[in-house]
């Protein structure tokens, strides 16, 4: 019995390399420094409803540019150490 090999197809593709490259695409450091001013602080935590945003996009931390599902995942994830390394 012979094994066939598997195809690798995903490495080699670089259009779908790209797309998953924009897909994952953050704000940069500068980007949330400025957000992170007083002045813009307080637009970005008080935002319209937006149903195309995760909760409405009610539920955002200013310091790693996320938006949360609901308050008690945004309190968790204040606590969490991805949250604390960004201060």
């Amino acid at each position: 019995m012979v094994r066939m090999r598997r195809k690798r197809m995903h490495c080699n593709n670089k259009e779908l390399h790209n797309r998953y490259k924009t897909k994952r695409r953050t704000k940069d450091l500068d980007q949330i420094q400025d957000d992170l001013k007083p002045e813009n602080k307080t637009r970005l935590v008080n935002l319209p409803l937006d149903e195309d945003l995760p909760g409405l996009g009610q539920h955002y931390c200013v310091e790693c540019a996320k938006f949360y599902i609901d308050n008690e995942t945004l309190v968790r994830h204040r606590h969490g150490r991805e949250h604390k390394r960004r201060l």
